[in-house]
């Protein structure tokens, strides 16, 4: 096999095993509200539900955060403060969600009960720390599942603000 002929079958292989053909390789479906969701549930801590302690997290709270981060305006050139409202709401059944505010609005009910926007996952909490598991497309990939660990303190999630909420509803689809 002439050397033309290697080149173009290892690219082959390449573009095959990258993201670059998304319709042969796409894992994940995209809500009406722009978020990723999987194909087919293969979350490790699903098989788990059954062994959660539940004792931490508050199914009628949401858990908020508040990032404020400073950044030069690309058109503009001047630095400018930017604020980034997210959340995360559990439930029972061990899955949750985060989500974020619309840019310069505060987090609503409505925002709060919208299961199609955010990032979804499944949770575990050993030893005074949840663990999540959690599926996010990148532009590096074609849709990957992800692990993180955060500590528990009291009542609420480290760097989070427990608030109650009256009015939460849905069910979850993951």
């Amino acid at each position: 096999m002439g050397w033309k002929k290697m080149v173009i079958l290892v690219l082959t292989i390449i573009s095959l095993n990258s993201c670059c053909i998304p319709f042969l390789q796409k894992k994940y479906y995209t809500t009406e509200y722009g978020s990723n969701r999987p194909k087919k549930n293969k979350f490790k801590l699903f098989k788990t539900q059954g062994k959660l302690g539940q004792k931490f997290i508050d199914e009628n709270s949401v858990y908020v955060k508040i990032d404020s981060v400073y950044g030069k305006n690309p058109k503009t050139g001047v630095v400018e403060l930017s604020i980034t409202k997210s959340y995360e709401r559990y439930f029972k059944t061990g899955q949750y969600i985060q989500g974020t505010g619309e840019k310069d609005s505060d987090l609503t009910l409505k925002d709060y009960n919208n299961l199609k926007s955010g990032i979804i996952g499944y949770y575990k909490i050993k030893n005074n720390k949840i663990l999540y598991e959690y599926f996010l497309v990148t532009p590096q990939n074609c849709g990957d599942y992800y692990k993180a660990k955060n500590g528990i303190v009291g009542d609420s999630i480290a760097g989070y603000k427990r608030i109650k909420i009256e009015g939460l509803t849905g069910t979850p689809d993951w």
